[in-house]
């Protein structure tokens, strides 16, 4: 019996490298475009304790999933 720690596959490691670069690329889109911090749904800001706790947030706490 092997005790060993489980590697991620490296495809889904960089799917998700991927998807992080994805979310940086766009918060700085908002960022240059001036939406940064605003709900992708309805244009609310998002409450700056959210965004400090994920500065990637796209939606405001009434449209989270």
């Amino acid at each position: 019996m092997s005790f060993a720690p489980e590697v991620p596959d490296d495809a889904a490691l960089l799917d998700q490298v991927n998807a992080d670069l994805g979310a940086v690329d766009g918060a700085l889109r908002r960022l240059d475009d001036g939406t940064y911090g605003m709900c992708e749904v309805c244009s609310a800001p998002i409450d700056p304790g959210m965004l400090a706790g994920n500065p990637l947030q796209t939606f405001c706490q009434d449209h989270q999933n």
